[in-house]
């Protein structure tokens, strides 16, 4: 029997887990008679799992990166504190600015934990297996050992972390340490908006809202782009 999960098809033991670990107490459909036995999983439980490197890494991306926060295969590579101000409604209904210093810190995870495979053969003594290993690491799963990124903020007004992944190949900056924590925020959102033309941007959840200037007028055609560090923070007036 097999799960199927965002268009990637699961062994049912593992793809049962990896939903358990997502959904926690409240039973996925389908699943409901069985709920109670199965047994969440850890990222070691996914590593040692015999499956190919790009299930592992996709079971990770859907579980979120909140799943590897304590993992030791992390590296921070930039964080700051920045300057918010959030919008409110007092008990008279009027909105109430209030303003706060929220964390942000951009992660690195090592790639290389999904792809389990020995150290190649010594390519002079043995060339062929090393040849034979190279093929089958490098080219059938070379795009499986980047990294995944993602930037977690601490909101001080709730206490907790907001996660979201970061897709950093697109980026383009020459160097990691090029791109601040904040940037990488603000490019998880992308608005159909030109720049220059945003004026407020609330977020909640995976949904994201964007006032836009009184001379903006809204062009269908207009691709979707990610957002910059400084409309997110001179925009952002709403996050949770």
């Amino acid at each position: 029997m097999k799960i199927t999960i965002d268009g990637s098809v699961f062994d049912y033991e593992i793809g049962s887990r990896i939903l358990k670990t997502k959904y926690g107490h409240k039973p996925f459909k389908g699943l409901e008679e069985v709920w109670d036995k199965i047994t969440p999983l850890t990222l070691q439980d996914i590593c040692l799992y015999p499956m190919k490197p790009d299930l592992r890494r996709k079971s990770v991306i859907f579980l979120g990166p909140g799943f590897i926060d304590n993992s030791d295969h992390l590296r921070r590579l930039h964080s700051e504190f920045v300057d918010k101000h959030q919008t409110h409604l007092n008990e008279d209904g009027r909105p109430v600015i209030k303003y706060n210093r929220d964390w942000i810190e951009l992660v690195e995870f090592d790639g290389r934990v999904f792809f389990q495979t020995s150290e190649p053969p010594d390519r002079f003594s043995d060339p062929k297996g090393y040849y034979e290993w190279l093929a089958q690491s490098e080219d059938e799963y070379s795009w499986l050992q980047h990294d995944l990124f993602y930037v977690r903020n601490f909101m001080s007004e709730s206490g907790q972390f907001l996660y979201r992944w970061v897709d950093m190949y697109r980026m383009l900056k020459p160097e990691l340490s090029d791109i601040r924590a904040v940037d990488a925020m603000a490019f998880t959102l992308t608005p159909r908006v030109p720049y220059d033309e945003i004026t407020d941007i609330i977020v909640m959840g995976d949904m994201s809202f964007y006032k836009m200037t009184d001379h903006s007028k809204i062009d269908w055609d207009w691709d979707y782009r990610p957002l910059t560090g400084y409309e997110y923070l001179n925009g952002i007036i709403h996050e949770s």
